[in-house]
């Protein structure tokens, strides 16, 4: 893709349903976001998810792989993950 639609995530507007859903697919808790040592694909794919079933109820966690995030917070500052 050329260029992939880039979803960006204000943390502080995810609801609890959308906590549970990330803490489901990663396997950990969300304030582990902005650990170093914590491995982010996971969590980018949980983000894009979450995002992407407000506006389509089809979406899948697959379905998601080939969007860019940008994650804003102020805790976090600005993180990216960008297609391969």
């Amino acid at each position: 893709m050329d260029n992939p639609e880039v979803f960006s995530i204000d943390i502080e507007s995810l609801t609890i349903d959308d906590i549970e859903t990330i803490e489901d697919i990663t396997g950990f808790a969300i304030d582990k976001l902005g650990d170093p040592d914590m491995p982010k694909g996971k969590m980018m794919r949980a983000l894009a998810f979450v995002k992407a079933r407000k506006t389509d109820p089809t979406a899948t966690p697959e379905s998601v792989g080939h969007l860019r995030v940008e994650v804003g917070s102020d805790k976090l500052g600005k993180s990216e993950a960008k297609e391969s």
